[in-house]
């Protein structure tokens, strides 16, 4: 087994004995969120840019207390090997639709060993209820943050819904501007292709509530 290989099995079995005790910092695309993963909840989201055979994301997490959030990622980027981090956060209030945004703070690549490296962040996000036919049973959600960033200190983003099961989403910052669509197909799965600034990506999602 070569090295690389091994460490993306060490960084697997170390997710399988933490994943019970760990919450999940929610994020629009990149970004992230002003709200967290329910209580309960378990999550696995898988993304891959088109056109790298060797590259790819993999975020775990579940919601288990109320505030507090921790997001375990893998990634690899064509010709390195996987590398393993978190993000912590700290949901200090989820957002109430058209009411008062959420607010969250938290560091993003903790271990720092990502391409844009650890930052403290805090984001709110507002929803908006929408009255359409197709659509009314998903709010539109738009964030606004600011992290420690060196290639600059905001962010934004948004999610709006056409119908309850079809979605455009778009965020920017000084790193990425990424702009898509989400599919979703059944409950708790969904399909998203996305554009960006070095070209496009695909990422699929499970999510689970026990």
């Amino acid at each position: 087994m070569g090295r690389g290989n091994f460490g993306l099995v060490r960084w697997i079995a170390a997710l399988a004995v933490m994943l019970p005790t760990l919450g999940m910092a929610d994020r629009l695309v990149d970004i992230p969120l002003g709200r967290k993963l329910l209580q309960g909840a378990v999550r696995l989201r898988a993304g891959a840019p088109i056109g790298e055979r060797a590259g790819g994301q993999f975020l775990l997490g579940t919601g288990v207390m109320d505030s507090y959030e921790v997001d375990i990622e893998l990634s690899r980027s064509e010709g390195l090997p996987w590398r393993g981090t978190m993000d912590v956060g700290y949901n200090l209030s989820p957002p109430i639709t058209d009411i008062a945004p959420g607010l969250s703070l938290g560091v993003l690549d903790v271990l720092d060993r990502t391409g844009p490296g650890r930052a403290g962040y805090v984001a709110f996000t507002q929803r908006f209820g929408n009255f359409g036919d197709l659509n009314q049973n998903t709010p539109t959600e738009v964030t606004l943050g600011f992290w420690t960033r060196s290639s600059g200190l905001l962010f934004v983003g948004a999610s709006l819904p056409l119908w309850d099961r079809f979605l455009i989403l778009a965020e920017g910052s000084g790193e990425n501007v990424v702009a898509g669509f989400e599919a979703r197909p059944i409950a708790g799965f969904s399909l998203r292709w996305l554009a960006e600034r070095p070209g496009q990506r695909v990422q699929a999602t499970l999510q689970i509530r026990f």
